[in-house]
């Protein structure tokens, strides 16, 4: 303990058992002592719990305080103790504290056992700790911790001091994995931006050991320990937090600069002092700095602007963007910073949730032409909220939002007249949106329709485009000996009084109106050719995170007896004499969704492929409310896509009318897909138009507890009418995640 501070400490074991099962705090008054975390003596909280009346002590803010450290600070029968405390805000009747979230302030408080056996306390902050500290033996604090405590209610900001990196010199960090993003210590240190430093620990690879060294000389003056757990502690202006409490961290001891303050905690953890999601035996640091100046590492400079997340690693020339490497702390192993400013050991969680946000053409293109500063926005304002994926549709009905390509410009992209089809806007979606998310440290899938291919009621394509709608090259193809003349035969058809006939562009007059939209037949084998070499495409030209498939499935029951497809069923009946022709639908959609899988891994294998699926699956006794069945009115058999690993991700679309107003409906299916996640992903589909940022939250914390993934937001146009940015950002997306 050191000869200054020794002799009895005022700890009584808090056994795991009792840690877990100790009841939240309650609502009260303001300035009200809560169970902290270590048991304490009664007297000494009634005398800690008097001293909080004076509301100089403390935080204004805090309406609740803790006690998360107790020492005796003397050798004469225990009559003086220094206790550290943290002020708490945002605390209900409903939740359990923790010091990243709800910590409002950090200090300590002075006891003292009087004559007569009772105890008296001040907090720090007020005129009576002032006053108690001067009645505490001389030989009972070090000079530096009692010249700190005596100081620290009115400490100026000290000039700039050359402040040692937390990790071994000669090993590598992997950085910017979660990018820059704000602190969660707001009391602690004012307007500074964290920025991530990530380590397995694999020395054989170069990679830093899991051992924290002090940044600078000082004295500890603040302790919260979660006992026999962790421990988070303050040294003059840094704060460090998760080391592996050893019971050697205590308010008093002296620290050098380079000293090994030991070992970070590893994988997830949650605790009062903090808590981290991480994979297991990875341990996560912070360095952060003030917006005024910049961090410097071993030559790079971290440049970013105030919108955090949009930043990057500049040496002379050179670039490096968030995620790209491991960034070496060598013979620069001292930077220069300013206290007050800079907090060097922060294990922030590396949390990983997919967060996803649809971006449809009409979220940005609601009134064509399509504007480039409206896309930029949406994009921005996403990365704002913390999503981490967004889905942006780039093939709506065999037409481009990028540059073609094997299928014409959208005539959206120009006007609202489909004769504009095929017309070059003079810009290239796509690569706007690729470049402006990953500049903001988004994913950008590329989402596009599978078997919509044209609009209902817009009559014919045009002819002249270059390259052709797939509308006529689908069309101007029959198999040899027949003559090279138009046919519908690619389209899905439906029985009528006169036999099978293909959908129409019409609404309405014909045989098989046009339902929703123009759809080809996924039982053709030309139209499945056709959608693979597209998606091919777009995954060769573009630095795409992922392709997500929409409409991938038939538009109802009643399609498709198309003659390819019958031709194509009664081959297969010569294989397998059972096969009904409603399971030989599924089989195939379900083979050109492992073809299209296999074939985009072998160009990228990092690219991710996903699907959005029909929100029921099929029923189940706990379905018990009316529903369609994506496997048995769409032939969409999505639960075997994930399980035999033809996709990485599905979204099930629980959202709409029904699900948006009833939690129990959309908890029901939610459950019913998270069942049959494995080791791939469920993202939760979840409605912007829910009228309360509130219940949507309930939402997402329901599928946090289930397992889930992440979930998807349908869609950012509803987002942004409901202003659910600032909502989503401040509420279920506080701490910055990354994809899973």
């Amino acid at each position: 303990m050191g000869a200054t501070l020794a002799g009895v400490v005022w700890l009584i074991a808090c056994a795991s058992v009792v840690c877990a099962t100790r009841p939240a705090p309650v609502a009260a008054q303001p300035a009200q002592l809560i169970a902290g975390t270590l048991q304490t003596p009664p007297e000494i909280e009634a005398a800690i719990n008097q001293a909080l009346s004076d509301r100089a002590a403390g935080s204004p803010r805090a309406t609740h305080y803790a006690i998360t450290d107790m020492r005796d600070v003397d050798d004469a029968g225990g009559e003086w103790c220094i206790i550290s405390l943290v002020g708490l805000a945002g605390v209900t009747g409903a939740t359990a504290w923790n010091i990243e979230d709800h910590g409002a302030w950090f200090g300590l408080a002075l006891a003292r056992k009087t004559a007569r056996g009772a105890w008296v306390a001040a907090v720090q902050g007020s005129a009576a700790f002032d006053d108690l500290l001067a009645q505490v033996p001389p030989d009972a604090l070090s000079a530096s911790l009692r010249e700190r405590l005596s100081q620290s209610a009115t400490r100026l900001a000290a000039p700039a001091v050359a402040a040692r990196f937390p990790w071994q010199a000669g090993t590598s960090m992997l950085y910017g994995e979660l990018g820059v993003h704000p602190n969660g210590f707001a009391s602690v240190i004012n307007g500074w931006q964290a920025v991530d430093f990530l380590s397995d620990g694999d020395t054989a690879a170069g990679h830093a050991p899991n051992q924290v060294y002090a940044a600078t000389s000082g004295v500890v003056d603040y302790v919260c320990r979660d006992d026999g757990q962790q421990v988070s502690f303050r040294v003059n202006d840094f704060f460090y937090t998760h080391l592996v409490d050893h019971a050697d961290i205590y308010v008093g001891r002296v620290i050098a600069q380079g000293e090994a303050l030991g070992t970070l905690k590893t994988g997830t953890f949650a605790f009062e002092c903090g808590y981290a999601w991480q994979d297991p035996n990875w341990f996560h640091l912070h360095w952060g700095s003030p917006a005024a100046m910049q961090l410097n590492v071993e030559g790079w400079t971290l440049s970013y602007t105030q919108a955090i997340t949009n930043w990057v690693w500049r040496k002379a020339d050179a670039l490096r963007w968030p995620g790209e490497g491991w960034l070496q702390a060598g013979g620069l192993s001292v930077a220069q910073v300013t206290p007050r400013a800079f907090l060097p050991v922060v294990m922030k969680p590396a949390l990983r949730e997919a967060r996803v946000l649809w971006i449809s053409r009409f979220d940005w293109c609601g009134t064509p032409p399509c504007d480039r500063a409206r896309l930029e926005y949406l994009i921005h304002k996403a990365a704002d909220a913390r999503f981490n994926i967004v889905l942006f549709q780039t093939r709506a009905t065999g037409d481009a939002y990028y540059t073609p390509g094997l299928e014409p410009w959208s005539y959206r992209l120009t006007s609202n007249n489909t004769q504009t089809l095929g017309t070059d806007p003079g810009w290239d979606p796509l690569a706007i949106a690729i470049e402006t998310a990953h500049a903001r440290g988004l994913q950008l899938h590329a989402y596009v329709n599978m078997y919509s291919t044209w609009e209902c009621g817009k009559w014919f394509p045009p002819t002249g485009t270059l390259p052709l709608h797939p509308f006529w090259t689908l069309g101007y193809y029959q198999p040899p000996p027949a003559p090279y003349t138009y046919s519908a035969t690619w389209r899905v058809y439906s029985d009528t009084v006169n036999g099978p006939q293909p959908m129409s562009v019409l609404t309405g007059g014909a045989p098989v109106p046009c339902s929703e939209y123009l759809w080809s037949s996924p039982g053709v084998a030309r139209v499945n050719e056709h959608n693979l070499a597209i998606i091919k495409d777009i995954v060769t030209r573009y630095d795409v995170d992922g392709i997500h498939m929409d409409r991938v499935r038939y538009p109802g029951r009643q399609y498709s007896p198309d003659p390819e497809s019958r031709a194509a069923y009664s081959a297969a009946l010569t294989l397998s004499p059972t096969l009904t022709y409603a399971d030989w639908q599924r089989n195939t959609l379900s083979r050109w969704v492992m073809r299209i899988y296999t074939e985009v891994k072998a160009i990228k294998p990092q690219v991710r492929v996903s699907a959005a699926v029909w929100f029921t699956y099929r029923k189940t006794p706990t379905i018990t409310f009316p529903t369609t069945e994506g496997f048995a009115d769409y032939y969409q058999d999505s639960h075997r896509w994930l399980n035999e690993g033809a996709l990485d991700a599905i979204a099930p679309m629980i959202y709409g009318t029904t699900f948006n107003s009833d939690f129990d409906k959309w908890r029901t299916l939610a459950d019913d897909h998270v069942n049959v996640q494995n080791g791939r992903q469920v993202w939760l589909g979840i409605g912007a138009a829910i009228t309360s940022s509130a219940e949507i939250n309930a939402r997402i914390a329901y599928a946090r507890s289930i397992g889930a993934k992440g979930v998807a937001i349908w869609s950012a146009g509803t987002m942004d009418s409901n202003q659910y940015w600032d909502d989503f950002a401040a509420g279920p997306f506080y701490r910055p995640a990354l994809p899973p």
